[in-house]
């Protein structure tokens, strides 16, 4: 198996070994999808916080609910299509013959509501400088979770086995038997536990370091001065790894707007934002029939679900200095969210002769706080009188300002309030649409949305997220119908499939031993939805 003697302590980026809640799932549940809650501003990119009289105006900028000139209600429906390609190839050419990449592709499709508006017009009168007092009311899904990614690998000399035998390191034996063995051990080491319960990592040895004892796990023991286990040197396995995410986001708008003398728009949304996300990592390894242990694959299956509810607030305004000129902003107040998480996993093991063995840890259940990112987004767009609009936001999100209180276990809160300090950074979104109208009330559009890279440990080029968008609305004096096609691709970082750094003490020079994966992965991103707006005015 691949073991490596370090002489400084290596921090490892891991796809797998998760240790429940981490800052990528916190930062995504906060993310938005560029508020295309409607045909309409998704088919405009999203560029929107100048623009109004659309049921997007209550996500981007209340202010737009101003420039309503009557009551409507309106429906929002889409059709999703996500697929995932992944590309994995092995870092050591220490297996001649056989492949060194594989590849690997999933899908997923979502048919589902983006959002349902009321809006209602109390006052209209052309002479005064209260024109409009608008209110609204709607509910839009702000994120969808719902993806399938399979990463499948070449054979490797490397197993997740090392990795859950080095977790161990210095553990008692007796320590490790039955429910309260998950409960003694941080989260990223329940993998480690299930291991051994499930007979794939022995306690095979013990190791004097400084005048200590350490117990040290490892899938082999030694019988008659024989290697004999699940993998024993010289092994090699083929890792997998299938992530499927699900669940959503969705915001409850309230909101209220005024029009004063058609040059000055305010508005005011107060949202309660409602968060489901799950996550199953199902880890895989499969062994040829020429391997000298009895091991013919081992699952790790981690499995992770978090639920939060909040209430924030969005201010905006819009202002119209001359012609068809406007200028608009708003302010997204940061939130403070209640999180309630729950965390398991589960070993299951297939070896020689059929001998089947599972360990499933408890549901460890936690509930914290955490706050999200504050954002301000401003826009300008003019409009040549009713034939074209032309439009541009820029958003700006604190991404390193989120912050987590009230975690069980203390250090994993330190660790998450340093990693947003310290990974992440403020990031911008830069969106631009056009519309144009080519009579009997039809619509033609088109947009483009960038999202720039937050992580500061990745390349700018997998961070990034680009979206083209175009579209086609009706526009009657009762009725109007709207139809958006938007394309998104984006790319992962590489990532190994599972890795960690064991220090153990010896003096004044610690040793430390790194445990990875001898294969990384990528993914491609590709999305396909189409959006169809429906509304009536009245």
């Amino acid at each position: 198996m691949n073991r490596a003697i370090l002489s400084a302590v290596i921090v490892i980026v891991t796809a797998t070994s998760l240790n429940a809640q981490s800052t990528g799932e916190l930062v995504r549940i906060f993310e938005s999808s560029s508020a295309m809650s409607t045909s309409r501003n998704a088919a405009m990119g999203g560029a929107f916080t100048s623009l109004g009289a659309d049921a997007a105006s209550m996500d981007i900028n209340p202010a737009g609910l101003g420039m309503y000139r009557g009551s409507e209600i309106s429906f929002t429906g889409y059709i999703l299509s996500r697929k995932s390609t992944s590309v994995s190839e092995r870092m050591t050419n220490n297996l001649q013959g056989l492949p060194y990449s594989d590849k690997g592709s999933a899908r997923k499709l979502n048919v589902n509501i983006s959002n349902a508006a009321f809006v209602y017009s109390l006052k209209r009168d052309n002479g005064k400088a209260l024109r409009a007092l608008n209110f609204g009311f709607s509910v839009s899904q702000q994120s969808n979770f719902r993806s399938s990614t399979y990463a499948p690998s070449p054979y490797t000399r490397s197993s997740i086995a090392d990795m859950f035998g080095a977790q161990l390191f210095g553990v008692s034996p007796e320590a490790l038997k039955g429910d309260d063995a998950y409960r003694g051990m941080p989260a990223s080491s329940w993998g480690a536990v299930g291991a051994v319960q499930s007979g794939l990592i022995f306690d095979n040895d013990i190791v004097n370091v400084d005048g200590k004892d350490y117990v040290r796990y490892g899938p082999f023991y030694y019988s008659d001065g024989m290697q004999v286990g699940s993998l024993v040197d010289g092994d090699i396995t083929r890792p997998s790894l299938k992530r499927i995410t699900s669940g959503s986001t969705i915001n409850y708008n309230l909101s209220v707007a005024t029009n004063i003398s058609d040059r000055l728009y305010l508005g005011l949304t107060i949202n309660i934002i409602d968060t489901d996300y799950s996550q199953k990592d199902m880890y895989r390894e499969d062994t040829p029939q020429e391997n000298r242990g009895d091991m013919f694959y081992l699952k790790y299956n981690q499995y992770l679900n978090m639920k939060g509810t909040t209430a924030g607030v969005k201010i905006g305004a819009t202002v119209r200095p001359f012609g068809g000129l406007r200028i608009g902003a708003a302010i997204h107040s940061p939130m403070l969210m209640s999180v309630t998480e729950f965390f398991s996993t589960e070993n299951d093991n297939l070896f020689a002769d059929n001998n089947n063995f599972y360990a499933e840890s408890p549901i460890m259940s936690n509930t914290y706080k955490v706050r999200s990112a504050p954002k301000v987004t401003t826009g300008l767009s003019y409009t040549f009188g009713k034939r074209a609009i032309l439009s541009a936001d820029y958003e700006h999100i604190w991404y390193n300002s989120m912050d987590v209180r009230g975690i069980d276990y203390a250090p994993g809160e330190t660790t998450l309030r340093s990693e947003f300090r310290n990974n992440y950074r403020a990031a911008g979104i830069v969106r631009a649409g056009a519309e144009l109208n080519i009579g009997g009330g039809v619509m033609l559009r088109a947009g483009y949305n960038h999202k720039f890279n937050n992580n500061k440990l990745i390349a700018d080029k997998y961070g990034a997220v680009d979206s083209f968008s175009a579209g086609l609305g009706y526009r009657g004096r009762i009725m109007f119908l709207d139809l958006a096609f938007v394309n998104t691709k984006y790319h992962t970082a590489p990532a190994v499939y599972y890795g960690y750094t064991l220090s153990i003490p010896n003096g004044i020079n610690p040793i430390t031993e790194s445990y990875i994966s001898d294969s990384s992965f990528s993914s491609t991103i590709k999305e396909n939805n189409f959006l169809l707006t429906f509304g009536i005015k009245f």
